[in-house]
């Protein structure tokens, strides 16, 4: 099993067409987690990320700073450190940081498409969305109800 140092991995863009962030990821075969700080201005005067969606869950928590989070059309959410937000696949939303912040974010993997510029390969988003279908299917019909 690998082990990571954060201080080791390069530091890159995260999403350059909608933030400034920069941080460090790590890529499993189906997640990924990425260590993530906001320092900058997104384009618009604002640090953060602008409206925008993507095909891949995840789930963030905050560990520096304080967070406004909302969803398309929905009410501001302030989150601040230990504060975990959750971002289902495919839904707008946009964040802006109060200062500077950082945030640890994991996300599922969605084989064929980049989490640095949304782009697709050729044929996976077709692919992905049939799958993503499917197991939408499966997940209403098999809901598990938590045990612990």
């Amino acid at each position: 099993m690998p082990h990571y140092e954060w201080d080791k991995i390069a530091e890159t863009m995260i999403t350059p067409s909608h933030s400034t962030a920069r941080g460090r990821t790590i890529t499993g075969n189906q997640i990924l987690l990425q260590k993530i700080d906001y320092r900058g201005d997104r384009g618009d005067g604002k640090n953060g990320a602008r409206m925008h969606n993507h095909p891949e869950e995840q789930f963030l928590i905050v560990t520096e700073g304080t967070f406004r989070m909302r969803e398309e059309g929905g009410e501001w959410c302030v989150l601040k450190p230990g504060d975990v937000y959750h971002i289902p696949a495919y839904l707008m939303h946009e964040m802006i940081v109060e200062g500077d912040g950082a945030i640890y974010q994991f996300k599922v993997r969605v084989p064929g498409h980049s989490v640095f510029d949304h782009s697709w390969a050729p044929g996976s988003k077709e692919a992905w969305e049939q799958h993503h279908a499917r197991f939408d299917e499966m997940t209403d019909a098999y809901k598990e109800k938590n045990p612990w």
